[in-house]
């Protein structure tokens, strides 16, 4: 969990840096478990990586077409640059990238349900201040063969950083949002905590995400976010702890209840979230669960043992 900190801290960096130039685009906790509102098999591993390094290859090409056709109708993209929910939504951010953006991908491995590829990456607006090459970090999601989640992130060295700063020094301020995003998600994480499932929802924007149960199950949309937070509310509980603010990402810690472990002897477990606010909703809420070694064991042991066929 120190590199996901780490990582997490960088995004607020780079976000804060790169507002001023970003395109207008368009908790508390971690859910119960709930009805799978759409199947999310997961790939064996060397499928998954398969696709990821298929994909990665086919971006350096520069062929939009070919490199589009990877992502699922209904993926997520999030980026310094901002959340882009669907296919068409993903091409605009993609026209441009794909011209400019090459990998030097270094180490492709599973983790959980996600692919993490880290490496070096050349960025245009990173050359343009005259920085080289930059590391990097990249979750992918992969399902029936689509890329249905992307979130990379760069990691500036403090050289790197400030020469990014005086880059940006005589850009014009980002304009201050018409509602601060830290009470959107204060204010979110108060209705979900009194159960109140319409006003919950009603945090959300229409074309949101929400990465959950850990990375998984990836919602894309608001219909897909009301089926699983109509049960999430019921009984879970967060405790914020503390809150970060850089633009307008938002990063919440705490700890929270929840039934599933709540029934295994586990009372709190420490969680992170990060909600991404865009014109006073949420666009993207990501809760991770920080478990204890010992809580680990807990819920290992509580797993069925596999019966083996006759």
């Amino acid at each position: 969990m120190k590199t996901r900190s780490l990582v997490i801290s960088i995004i607020l960096l780079v976000a804060a840096l790169l507002a001023s130039c970003a395109p207008a685009t368009s908790t508390t906790a971690t859910p119960n478990p709930a009805p799978i509102v759409q199947s999310q098999s997961m790939p064996s591993s060397g499928d998954a990586i398969s696709v990821v390094k298929a994909y990665m290859d086919t971006a350096n090409t520069g062929d939009f077409n070919k490199t589009l056709a990877f992502y699922a109708d209904d993926a997520v993209v999030y980026n310094p640059l901002g959340v882009f929910v669907g296919k068409d939504e993903i091409s605009k951010w993609l026209t441009v990238d794909v011209k400019t953006t090459r990998v030097q991908p270094a180490n492709v491995q599973m983790k959980g349900g996600l692919v993490v590829v880290t490496g070096m990456v050349s960025l245009d607006r990173f050359q343009k201040a005259g920085i080289g090459d930059v590391a990097f970090s990249a979750d992918y999601i992969v399902q029936g063969g689509k890329v249905r989640f992307f979130s990379p992130t760069v990691q500036l060295t403090p050289d790197q950083q400030s020469k990014m700063k005086a880059a940006q020094a005589d850009a014009p301020a980002p304009p201050t949002p018409a509602v601060n995003p830290e009470d959107v998600a204060k204010a979110y994480v108060n209705a979900a905590n009194s159960g109140d499932f319409n006003k919950a929802l009603s945090f959300y924007a229409d074309d949101a995400a929400a990465l959950v149960m850990n990375n998984a199950l990836l919602l894309s949309g608001k219909d897909q976010i009301s089926k699983w937070l109509q049960n999430d509310v019921q009984t879970t509980r967060a405790t914020s702890q503390d809150w970060k603010v850089s633009g307008n990402v938002v990063i919440n810690t705490g700890v929270v209840s929840l039934a599933r472990f709540t029934q295994l002897g586990i009372s709190q477990v420490q969680y992170q979230s990060v909600y991404v606010v865009e014109n006073g909703k949420i666009r993207l809420f990501w809760p991770t669960l920080i478990l204890t070694p010992e809580q680990q064991a807990i819920i290992q042991a509580a797993k069925p043992t596999p019966t083996k066929a006759p």
